[in-house]
């Protein structure tokens, strides 16, 4: 089989924490699961001294903000010139989670689109990447529903601890776990929809499980962009051990 991407449809590698918090420093907020996406209201203040409510993507695997074209005139940002797909923004100073001040200011710029959403699919209209929430505490938590950020130290985490190490450009957490009796290096991404192996692992494992699930093309979450290759993807079903 050629190296490919390869994609597991559901969420079922990653799991996170229980945390208690009664600090003020704190805000947690409903998640709305949309394409395995996590998406919480923010609030922007307006200079009227009114609130305007969008949608945001929180992912932690990524380290740009994206805004909709739409909301950064909104909020009286300036949009670069060019072709759709390469023009930038100004950077919101802040937005708020819950009654939680987030601080925007570790990006200097933004990508600007000129699409409704920052993501087909999507009804998020900016996404918090790894770089501003880096400066936090952040929960997810996935059975409840509910995101957590606060200031460092105002959230008590309960769970057993492993050894991460964390990517300096992305922020992404690295860790190891077992899968098929051997030992793999997997990066755990809670902004992404799906997550992803190699084509060469995914190759071993069915060649040793010939009896796991497996299919071609992506569906569901997994169909993520759009793309022309994405057809030709590899997938593994949730009810698969992989998944």
């Amino acid at each position: 089989m050629k190296s490919a991407l390869i994609i597991l449809l559901g969420f079922g590698l990653v799991s996170f924490a229980v945390a208690k918090t009664s600090s003020p420093n704190s805000s947690t907020v409903p998640i709305t699961l949309d394409h395995n996406r996590i998406i919480i209201d923010v609030y922007f203040p307006m200079p009227d001294g009114s609130r305007t409510r969008v949608r945001g993507w929180v992912d932690p695997g990524d380290t740009k903000i994206l805004i909709t074209e739409a909301l950064a005139k909104k909020l009286g940002l300036a949009v670069s010139e060019g072709k759709p797909g390469e023009r930038t923004s100004q950077v919101p100073r802040e937005l708020l989670v819950g009654d939680m001040h987030i601080d925007l200011s570790a990006s200097k710029e933004a990508t600007a689109l000129s699409e409704e959403s920052i993501a087909p699919g999507s009804s998020a209209s900016i996404k918090l990447p790894a770089p501003i929430l880096r400066h936090y505490d952040v929960l997810i938590d996935y059975p409840n529903r509910e995101f957590t950020i606060g200031a460092p130290s105002s959230i008590h985490f309960e769970g057993t601890h492993i050894p991460t190490s964390v990517g300096e450009s992305t922020g992404l957490l690295q860790t190891e776990c077992n899968i098929a009796g051997q030992k793999n290096t997997i990066s755990l991404d809670p902004g992404a929809s799906v997550s992803w192996i190699s084509g060469e692992a995914l190759g071993k494992w069915h060649k040793a499980h010939p009896a796991w699930p497996s299919m071609a093309g992506a569906v569901g979450p997994a169909n993520l962009w759009g793309l022309q290759s994405e057809p030709s993807w590899h997938a593994a079903p949730q009810n698969s051990p992989m998944a």
